[in-house]
């Protein structure tokens, strides 16, 4: 199989991981341990609102410190496996629905490895195939540190879950298979997996039966499998990891009628605070004013196009008090009055036009 991403580790990672993997285990965690939520995202950079933000995203080190946070504050012996089972498919928005939408469990499979960057992992996850079963495998990454049996253990669980919950009452599993030579309490986690685990293997892997493969999957649905691949296909650019807030701020603005926005209006759309909103363009060395300043000039190069429009119409759609003022941004950003940019735009658009016909 073939996958948009050849390693999964903190430094490799394609995509931001969404809040709600994080919001679900967090919300578990703090009914079942008693801890608070303020102790979970201490130092993570996480906010409460973001928690109830289901378009927010989490970077590597946001997500990895509310992890350590949370083997820190939640003493159990099954912490991992019983964490990897909150992520349910509905966890991972469309990906998870496209998951179980598939026709067969192996499609499911193929499915899950071609976007595996819409998941949760930090690890290298991959599947092969011998003469009789299926084997996923899940390469642990050294630079997890402390982290690293208790993420081959969540990712174990939570691979688990999604292909149990697919194919429920039936159990596919063979064996679960772990690098470690030996694992405290293993008798707990046979019994939550619902499978034998063997020790001291040479990889960590799900071994699924053969026969198994080709079974039919409870939801599936072949016009929403085809829905959910286009979304995903279009939700990869946005969710890329480069991808940051100001990046975000600036959709939100773009979308906006300048004439009614304001810095208070975006942070309430955001669930923050105008002055976390501040602080967070801050620390991406940007500001609201900037890129309000940047997509008011992207929006009169479309209205300046618009030969019907008066100065005074494109100076309020922009949210400018005059045309006076409208004046004075466009001198500063073309180093042209309006009425020239707009005959340079449209002696460009009308040259465009002329190459497209011929």
């Amino acid at each position: 199989l073939t996958t948009r991403c050849t390693l999964h580790h903190v430094t490799t990672m394609n995509l931001t991981h969404s809040i709600i993997g994080t919001a679900k285990i967090a919300h578990w965690a703090a009914h079942r341990f008693g801890v608070t939520m303020a102790e979970l995202l201490a130092q993570t950079g996480i906010s409460l609102e973001a928690l109830n933000d289901p378009h927010a995203v989490v970077a590597p080190d946001e997500e990895l410190r509310f992890y350590r946070n949370l083997v820190q504050l939640c003493a159990s012996d099954d912490l991992a496996i019983r964490a990897g089972f909150q992520l349910t498919a509905s966890c991972y928005g469309v990906w998870g629905l496209a998951i179980q939408s598939c026709d067969t469990l192996i499609k499911g499979i193929e499915m899950g490895m071609e976007y595996i960057d819409f998941t949760y992992t930090f690890n290298r996850i991959y599947y092969t195939a011998s003469d009789d079963a299926g084997h996923i495998v899940i390469e642990s990454s050294e630079s997890l540190e402390e982290l690293q049996t208790f993420m081959v253990l969540r990712d174990t669980a939570a691979i688990v879950r999604l292909i149990y919950d697919g194919l429920v009452p039936k159990l596919p599993f063979e064996a679960i298979k772990l690098s470690c030579p030996s694992l405290a309490h293993q008798a707990i986690y046979e019994k939550a997996l619902k499978c034998p685990i063997e020790l001291g293997a040479n990889n960590n892997e799900i071994v699924v039966r053969k026969a198994q493969l080709g079974q039919r999957l409870n939801q599936a649905n072949k016009l929403t499998w085809q829905l959910c691949c286009e979304q995903l296909d279009a939700l990869y650019e946005q969710r890329k990891l480069h991808s940051r807030f100001a990046d975000r701020v600036r959709q939100l603005i773009s979308q906006q009628d300048f004439r009614k926005l304001s810095m208070e209006q975006i942070a309430r759309q955001l669930k923050i605070s105008p002055r976390t909103l501040r602080d967070r363009l801050s620390a991406e060395d940007t500001s609201y004013k900037f890129i309000l300043d940047t997509e008011r000039k992207q929006r009169a190069e479309h209205l300046l196009l618009q030969q019907q429009l008066t100065l005074d119409q494109i100076a309020e759609k922009l949210g400018y008090s005059d045309a006076t003022s409208f004046s004075h941004a466009c001198k500063r950003w073309f180093n042209a009055s309006p009425r020239n940019v707009s005959q340079t735009l449209s002696r460009e658009e009308s040259t465009l036009r002329g190459e497209m016909r011929s």
